[in-house]
C-alpha cells in the first residue's frame, strides 16, 4: 500500500500527471473547437476528431497508455510489499493493511490432474471487514506428478493487487507455506496496455480524407495565364 510517498516516486508520478493532463487538454481543445464550429455534442465531437485525425489522436491514446503503464511500474517499484510465511489452519498474517486467514487445504480431482488449493479469507486488517476469498493452487498431473504447476490466488482492485502463491503444505494440510505480495496500481498496467493496442489500431485504421470542392482543384497553369501564354 502507498502509505508514505518517496521522493523519487513523487517525481515519477508528477511527470505522469503532467503528461496525462497535456494529452487530456489536447482532446478537450479539439472537441471544443468542433463543438463551436459544427455544433456537435462532445461525444460526437470526440468521434469526429478520431475519425478525421486518427494518426494524431491514436498517438495520443498510445502515449496515455504508456503513462498508465509508468504509473503501475512506479507503484510496484517503490511500494510493493511481500512476505513468506507458514500458517496453520485458522492462523492469519497481516500485510499492508490486509489480513489473510488460512482456512483449509482442499483437494479436487479433475479429469487429468489433482488440484490442491488453499482457501484464504482476505479481510481489512483495521476493521475486520471481509473482502473475499482467494484460492492459490497447485496442479498435480497424472502423467507428470513430479512436475506440478502453480496458479496464483489474486484479488485485483484499481488501488492494488493481493497476490498469493502456494509454495507447499504438510501432508494433511494442517499447515501451508505461502508467498504473499501486495502490488500497488498493477491494474493500470493492463489498462495501459489495452490503450496502447487501441491507439495503435486507431493510428493505422484507414480514415476518410476530406473532400475537396471543385474550386479547390489546382490549375496546371499559373494564376491568370492562358494555355497559349503558358506555352510561350
Amino acid at each position: 500500500a502507498i502509505d508514505q510517498l518517496q521522493p523519487l516516486s513523487v517525481v515519477g508520478f508528477s511527470v505522469c500527471v503532467f503528461v496525462a493532463a497535456t494529452i487530456v487538454q489536447e482532446f478537450l481543445r479539439g472537441m471544443n473547437a468542433r463543438r463551436r464550429s459544427k455544433g456537435e455534442a462532445l461525444p460526437v465531437a470526440l468521434w469526429g476528431l478520431i475519425r478525421r485525425n486518427g494518426r494524431r489522436y491514436g498517438g495520443y491514446i498510445i502515449h496515455f497508455g504508456i503513462v498508465l503503464i509508468g504509473v503501475a511500474v512506479i507503484g510496484n517499484e517503490f511500494y510493493q510489499s511481500t512476505t513468506h510465511v507458514t500458517l496453520t489452519e485458522g492462523e492469519s498474517v497481516e500485510l499492508s493493511g490486509y489480513s489473510l486467514k488460512y482456512v483449509a487445504l482442499e483437494s479436487v480431482q479433475r479429469s487429468n490432474h489433482t488440484e490442491i488449493r488453499a482457501n484464504l479469507l482476505v479481510s481489512d486488517a483495521q476493521t475486520g471487514r471481509e473482502l473475499g476469498k482467494i484460492f492459490p493452487r497447485r496442479n498435480i498431473y497424472d502423467k507428470t506428478p513430479d512436475q506440478p504447476t502453480s496458479e496464483v490466488g489474486l484479488r485485483m482492485t484499481p488501488a492494488e493487487d493481493v497476490y498469493v502463491i502456494l509454495n507447499g503444505w504438510q501432508g494433511d494440510g494442517s499447515s501451508a507455506t505461502f508467498t504473499v505480495y501486495v502490488n500497488p496500481l498493477t491494474m493500470w498496467m493492463w489498462v495501459g496496455g489495452l490503450l496502447v493496442v487501441l491507439g495503435t489500431l486507431v493510428s493505422v485504421w484507414p480514415h476518410p480524407q476530406p473532400r475537396r470542392s471543385s474550386s479547390e482543384v489546382t490549375s496546371p497553369f499559373p494564376e491568370g495565364a492562358t494555355a497559349g501564354q503558358a506555352a510561350d
